[in-house]
């Protein structure tokens, strides 16, 4: 007869393995009917409830707000439960959760993660109202966290109660208020990703945003691996780059993903994260037209009366971003008209010492005369790089 203690031990090893194989709410339809496999639910290191009320229009169709709610309130309640009951040392390696959120139901359960040292964490939520949703300030200390993904149709804009505030002064960016993004230690990927109208609507929030909260904020993510960057942030941080740029660097930064529109008051932005990104292996881009502005500008007094080009900017930068250059091998360029690139894949070309590829993809969806891949293909470069112009 084996020790009872052991057999507890393997049972559970053994069915935690089973479970991985399978869907959350099969386990949990398991773990219901079953009062010794209940007890996995405080030790299971991956919880994923992105497919309990997920973000898609067949969720939403045919159901009123109140059914989705309700339906909601149902997993919020039940990730609680779980999360409150679990083993003191039960480190939670995935936790995902996908549905309509409140700044409640969050305060509830995140210090949870937090102090189950989760290392993985992807949420993405939508809200009723367009500021009724705050982040619990612990999530940025959490010193466990690698990766942490958010997406929403609405990033949140309430500060924490002035009850939780110090003397310290509050960080803002992205419409978050964190006070000390310091513990934010073991952090390697970051996404931050807004969908929908209410993205169209932030465009004051982001604006608003003061420059040395936004410096503050990204500070705490300079030893990640990978970051991606996209639209209104650039704008911040072109604000930042003509104040004298970022005081620190991306020293781990190996991948970095950017979404522009390649508007005049984002390019400097751009150049502010190739400028504090001087270890770079990889860029990828993604050129979209959904933020083209009509009267483009630079938002620079000596820029825009000097009539500068794209051209010409990128150009003055080239002795600047001389280490990243030096260290870029792959460029990505996704885009639906190639003349949109032409100015930065110029520069890239010109001045990627060490480029060895770079690939444009052109969508499908828009027919691109021969004569427009033509003009890419015929750029004059630095090193001997493999250019690819393709149509997918």
């Amino acid at each position: 007869m084996g020790d009872a203690g052991t057999d507890s031990v393997i049972f559970q090893m053994k069915y935690r393995h089973i479970l991985s194989f399978l869907p959350m709410k099969s386990i949990a339809q398991v773990s219901a009917t079953s009062k010794r496999w209940r007890c996995l639910w405080a030790c299971f290191p991956i919880l994923d409830f992105s497919e309990d009320c997920p973000l898609t229009f067949p969720f939403f169709q045919n159901k009123s707000v109140g059914q989705i709610y309700d339906q909601q309130l149902k997993v919020v309640r039940f990730i609680s439960s779980v999360l409150s009951r679990r083993h003191e040392n039960s480190n939670i390696r995935f936790f995902a959760l996908a549905g309509y959120v409140n700044s409640a139901w969050s305060h509830d359960w995140i210090p949870w993660l937090v102090k189950y040292r989760v290392e993985k964490l992807v949420l993405k939520f939508w809200s009723r109202g367009m500021c009724d949703f705050t982040i619990p300030q612990c999530l940025f200390e959490c010193d466990s966290l690698k990766s942490l993904t958010l997406e929403s149709t609405n990033f949140p804009c309430h500060p924490p109660p002035k009850s939780q505030t110090t003397s310290e002064e509050q960080s803002r960016f992205s419409s978050y208020y964190v006070r000390d993004t310091g513990g934010l230690r073991s952090l390697r990927t970051l996404s931050l990703t807004k969908k929908g109208i209410i993205h169209q609507r932030l465009l004051v929030q982001f604006r608003k945003v003061k420059t040395h909260a936004a410096v503050n904020f990204l500070s705490a993510l300079s030893q990640v691996q990978n970051l991606s960057v996209s639209f209104h942030i650039l704008e911040i941080l072109s604000k930042i780059y003509f104040e004298g740029g970022l005081p620190y660097s991306f020293m781990n930064l190996k991948t970095l993903e950017v979404v522009t529109s390649l508007n005049k008051s984002d390019v400097p932005g751009i150049a502010c994260l190739f400028k504090n990104s001087p270890v770079v292996q990889t860029l990828n881009m993604a050129i979209s037209s959904i933020h083209t502005l009509a009267n483009d500008r630079w938002n620079n007094i000596l820029l825009d009366r000097a009539g500068c080009s794209e051209q010409q900017f990128w150009q003055s930068q080239a002795q600047t971003l001389s280490p990243f250059l030096c260290h870029l091998k792959l460029v990505n360029l996704r885009v639906a008209d190639p003349m949109h690139v032409v100015d930065v894949a110029r520069f890239l070309l010109k001045h990627g010492k060490e480029l060895q590829e770079m690939v444009i993809r052109v969508n499908k969806a828009y027919t691109v005369p021969g004569n427009k891949i033509s003009i890419i293909e015929e750029l004059p470069r630095e090193s001997d790089v493999k250019l690819s112009c393709l149509i997918n």
